[in-house]
């Protein structure tokens, strides 16, 4: 497999280094990677994989689209979360909702696909980082540690063929070359954002020995098909949940928030408690204060109902909408209006949810 590339780009005006690999020069997926301004080169670094939508049309779309309301500020919020996270962000196809194109993992998303990709991409990255220095260093130190097998091939050149002579030089040079360092990961996330959100169920499979490395899974407004389902994978995956749900994810959109709120919490009426409660985190994107806190966004059904003075516009329409989760229509009539928009669910959000992850 030939390896991929990474190059330095200008796509807006966001401090930091953006790298991209596209057409011959991305192995397996075209791939923007961002490291903010903060970032130390080092063995061990801590990725988010971010997974698009529809209507992204390629690498460059995905970190600045050309249409300003479908911006996701993502190396933005990366920046200015003020955490060193190597934001790996592939390109995984344009899809509409008339059925054109195609967004896939397509063979990337079986076996240990997923593992592959982040390994070439990290292997990548680590080609770019090396200095020159260490880069000069390294190529000479191979050369001479194979001097002393090449000089005694030369020797034999009279009964060799030169070629033959010159092949095997090469292949001592090859061998005596030192690798570039390796980059390994140490803490991954995977986040994901509208149709991404079931790429991101898939990524979660395909990790291969890079499993135990996945510490938490994000959902921007990504909700869509059935509750039930995302239960399943929910009660399956041993990573930390986070989800916010906005306008995108309504019954209209073909979003089932509630399907899913009642599988793993339950009803005002007949909550659930466990294990899978603690784990999963579900919030409603409410504009105004409160649901940028943690502490504040993920309060049961029963903290928020028994909260004498809501001390924040999130616990306000918490109050106001919770006691209908088991009535759809009744709700999302409700709570509709309160809620922020589909990009903007990722723009206000992905900020304060890098900050309290803990990472």
């Amino acid at each position: 497999m030939r390896e991929t590339i990474l190059s330095p780009v200008t796509i807006g005006k966001v401090e930091g280094t953006t790298l991209v690999a596209e057409g011959k020069a991305a192995a397996l997926k075209p791939t923007a990677v961002y490291l903010p301004p903060n970032h130390k080169a080092k063995a061990k670094v801590n990725v988010i994989l971010w997974l698009h939508g529809y209507y992204v049309s390629g690498v460059s779309d995905l970190l600045a689209p050309a249409a300003a309301k479908n911006s996701t500020n993502l190396r933005e919020s990366v920046r200015a979360a003020g955490k060193d996270f190597v934001l790996i962000a592939p390109w995984l196809g344009y899809q509409d909702h008339a059925g054109q194109g195609t967004l896939t993992w397509g063979e990337q998303g079986k076996g240990n696909g997923v593992q592959a990709f982040l390994e070439d991409t990290l292997a990548a990255l680590a080609r770019y980082q090396e200095d020159p220095i260490s880069k000069v260093g390294r190529v000479a130190g191979g050369v001479v540690g194979a001097l002393p097998e090449v000089a005694a091939t030369a020797l034999d050149v009279v009964r060799h063929a030169p070629k033959k002579t010159v092949q095997h030089d090469v292949a001592v040079l090859k061998q005596n070359w030192p690798a570039v360092p390796t980059l390994e990961i140490d803490n991954l996330i995977i986040a994901s954002h509208s149709a991404g959100g079931g790429l991101m169920r898939q990524a979660a499979g395909a990790l291969g020995t890079l499993k135990p490395k996945l510490k938490q899974c994000w959902g921007f407004d990504c909700l869509y098909g059935s509750g039930r389902t995302w239960a399943r994978w929910a009660a399956d995956e041993g990573a930390d949940l986070y989800f916010y749900y906005g306008t995108g994810t309504q019954p209209a959109a073909f979003g089932d928030v509630l399907g899913f709120w009642k599988e793993i919490y339950g009803t005002p009426k007949a909550p659930k408690s466990g294990p899978l409660t603690k784990r999963v985190r579900l919030a409603p994107a409410v504009n105004g204060t409160g649901v940028e806190i943690d502490a504040v966004a993920f309060q049961s059904m029963d903290e928020i109902k028994n909260k004498a003075t809501p001390g924040t516009r999130y616990e306000i329409v918490r109050q106001a909408t919770d006691p209908f989760i088991d009535n759809e229509t009744r709700y999302w009539n409700d709570i509709l209006p309160s809620l922020k928009g589909h990009f903007a669910t990722v723009t206000d959000l992905l900020k304060p949810r890098i900050e309290q992850s803990g990472i």
